[in-house]
């Protein structure tokens, strides 16, 4: 990761120059991750009393990240609408 340095009270602090992420990534690492945690879930964690309200919320979530990521809806932080939501190109 790169570095700026930006000067404050005469002294030099770093700023990191963040790079922009595609959608695409977050969406599929999003629904990796949860996927993922659904079958850690199934199969290795202990059963307790909220074992299907957890598979149930890992289920509807799923559904959730792939409907949003179909119908391309997500937020565009850098359109003119402010914080809702827009119709981004993936």
């Amino acid at each position: 990761m790169s570095c700026t340095c930006i000067r404050k009270s005469g002294t030099y602090r770093p700023r990191p120059v963040l790079r922009r992420v595609p959608l695409r990534q977050v969406y599929c690492a999003e629904l990796g991750f949860n996927v993922a945690s659904a079958f850690i879930l199934a199969a290795w964690e202990t059963r307790r009393k909220d074992f299907w309200v957890m598979m149930l919320h890992h289920g509807v979530t799923t559904v959730l990240i792939s409907l949003s990521y179909y119908l391309k809806c997500a937020l565009d932080p850098n359109s003119s609408h402010g914080d809702k939501l827009c119709w981004t190109a993936l």
